[in-house]
């Protein structure tokens, strides 16, 4: 079984109440029940099994990713000499840049996990990096995914602050703004080789603009309009849950008015 160490990434959010900074300030919630321990640059966490071990290095600077994760390795594990399977970039997020992933070869006899994350801090002067590594077995990996995950999406470049939009008035989507979406949707399909999208923009409660940017098929010419149709897919589960909780808020009312009467009905009676 294959493990992205960067699918753990779970969305969290980082309370001062529990964070702690590694070597050069980056902020972070460690993993529970892991012990940590430290030598310069080099943060280690080891599970409480002992074949899992999370370790995050900080780099004052680096070429690129690839030149971030061969310092890491070096300073981190001697003789790492696994080669790698594969490599791949990832988005920008939480104040990290040029983040890419890194996942080596075992073999299936090892049962194991190896992988590195690139990242480069967007604050300060812009050219520190932070590499995380995992090195674990597939079952311990399955047991501490939370955790790992908790870790890695709480990490925070020194002096990050997230965005917030408390306070702001939105601002109206006019055609030049809309077109703006457009060419940034667009942009995103050539990126990630995506033939078709359908969309809309909502403003004010109303939709004011529906179509759709591409192909509905590669190799046929028919493009994608506000009336193509799409395989649903996930979008079904917040559409479910949603529902259910319609039905369970109803439900409540219906038994809250319900032993409102017989409570009603009990008092009556005893009075007579």
């Amino acid at each position: 079984m294959r493990h992205s160490l960067f699918a753990l990434a779970l969305s969290v959010a980082l309370s001062s109440a529990f964070a702690q900074t590694t070597s050069t300030g980056h902020t972070y919630a460690p993993p529970d029940a892991f012990t940590s321990s430290s030598s310069g640059p080099v943060l280690r966490f080891v599970a409480p099994e002992g074949d899992a071990t999370v370790t995050v290095v900080d780099l004052a600077s680096a070429k690129d990713a690839d030149d971030a994760v061969d310092q890491a390795w070096k300073l981190a594990v001697q003789d790492f000499k696994r080669s790698l399977r594969l490599s791949t970039p990832r988005p920008t997020r939480s104040g990290w840049v040029d983040q890419r992933v890194f996942e080596y070869e075992t073999s299936p006899n090892e049962k194991l996990v190896v992988q590195a994350i690139a990242r480069r801090a967007s604050t300060g002067d812009g050219k520190a990096w932070v590499v995380l590594l995992l090195q674990a077995s597939e079952a311990t990996l399955d047991k501490r995914s939370s955790p790992i995950g908790k870790f890695f999406s709480s990490l925070r470049p020194q002096g990050y602050q997230r965005e917030s939009f408390a306070g702001r008035t939105a601002k109206p989507l006019t055609p030049e703004r809309i077109e703006q979406l457009k060419a940034f949707v667009a942009d995103g399909m050539k990126q990630l080789d995506v033939p078709g999208v359908g969309l809309s923009f909502i403003d004010g409660n109303r939709v004011v603009w529906a179509g759709g940017l591409g192909l509905r098929e590669l190799g046929k010419p028919a493009p994608v309009d506000a009336d193509t149709l799409f395989m649903a897919a996930s979008n079904t589960k917040s559409m479910t849950t949603a529902l259910l909780a319609k039905a369970v808020d109803s439900l409540i009312r219906e038994r809250r008015q319900k032993h409102k009467i017989e409570s009603f009905s009990k008092s009556y009676a005893e009075e007579k």
